[in-house]
C-alpha cells in the first residue's frame, strides 16, 4: 500500500530528468516537487502458490488451519496473499553530502513493486483432508447434493483469481493495484537522515516500506472486506445464488 515547492534561501540541487528540484535552507528544510508516481504496473502473483515454508508467521495460521468446522482448530482459509515489500535500489536514492541539509536522503526514482505472493491451504490440495472429503452424497442438513472431486479444479481456479492471479479488479491484488497511484504520492515525498549515504538509504527504505503498507491497508481494507463477503456467497453457496451446483462438505466426521 503505498510536496509542494517552497521559496527558500540557499543552494539549489537539480536531478536532471527526474522531475525533482531540491532546495536546501539554513532551517534544514528540503522541498521536493511532486511528480505523481504510480508505483506500477503492479506485477501479479504467479499461478503457482508460494511454498508454505516461506510464509510469515503472522499469516501462517490462516492457511495451516484445517477447513473442516468439526476439527479443532478448524475453519481455516483456502488461501491468503500478501502485499509484498517494495524494492528501493541504490540508484533510486539521492544523498545531500554537504551544506546545511547534509545527511538528508530522498527518493529520485520510484520504488519497484515485486511480484506479490500467495499461499494455499494444504487442505485444498490434492491429497488434503478437505479435498478428499468432497466425495458427493447428500448434505444431511440441507438435503442438497454435496460436491464431488469433479468440481474441485474450478474451485481452485476461483481461489487463485480471488487472491489476485490475473489481477482481476475484484481480487485482493487487483484492489492493491487500484490504490498504487494514490500511495505513490506519499512515498515520493519521504526524507530520511543518516550520517552516511548507506545508512540514510537504509533508513529511507524502511520508512518507505512502512509508509507503503500502512497507507495501502488504510485505503483498501474496506474493499478487501467487501470482496471477502461477496466471495463467501459466490464460492460457498450452491447455485443459483452461488457459482457451483453443489454444497461443499466442511464436516470431517460425516454422519
Amino acid at each position: 500500500m503505498v510536496g509542494a515547492a517552497m521559496m527558500a534561501y540557499g543552494a539549489v540541487a537539480n536531478d536532471s530528468g527526474t522531475g525533482f528540484r531540491v532546495r536546501v535552507t539554513p532551517e534544514r528544510v528540503v522541498a521536493v516537487n511532486a511528480i505523481a508516481w504510480t508505483l506500477g504496473p503492479r506485477p501479479g502473483p504467479s499461478a503457482q502458490p508460494t511454498p508454505l515454508s516461506a510464509i510469515p508467521s503472522s499469516l501462517a495460521s490462516f492457511v495451516t488451519t484445517p477447513l473442516a468446522e468439526d476439527v479443532s482448530p478448524g475453519e481455516g482459509n483456502a488461501a491468503v496473499t500478501d502485499l509484498g515489500p517494495i524494492q528501493i535500489g541504490a540508484e533510486a536514492v539521492s544523498y545531500i553530502a554537504v551544506g546545511p541539509n547534509s545527511g538528508i536522503a530522498y527518493l529520485r526514482l520510484e520504488p519497484t513493486l515485486p511480484a506479490s505472493v500467495w499461499w494455499r491451504n494444504r487442505d485444498i490440495e490434492p491429497g488434503g483432508a478437505w479435498h478428499s472429503d468432497q466425495n458427493g452424497g447428500i448434505d444431511p442438513t440441507y438435503g442438497t447434493a454435496r460436491c464431488t472431486a469433479a468440481v474441485l479444479p474450478g474451485f481452485l481456479r476461483e481461489v487463485e483469481r480471488h487472491e489476485g492471479v490475473g489481477l482481476a479488479p475484484d481480487s485482493h491484488q487487483g484492489i492493491f493495484a487500484r490504490a498504487d497511484e494514490i500511495v505513490g504520492s506519499w512515498i515520493e515525498e519521504l526524507l530520511s537522515l543518516g550520517t552516511t549515504p548507506a545508512s540514510a538509504a537504509r533508513s529511507l527504505g524502511r520508512r518507505s516500506s512502512s509508509t507503503y503498507r500502512r497507507h495501502m491497508f488504510l485505503l483498501t481494507s474496506a474493499a478487501h472486506t467487501a470482496i471477502e463477503r461477496e466471495e463467501e456467497i459466490r464460492l460457498y453457496t450452491p447455485a443459483p445464488t452461488g457459482l457451483f451446483p453443489c454444497r461443499w462438505d466442511f464436516l470431517a466426521r460425516d454422519p
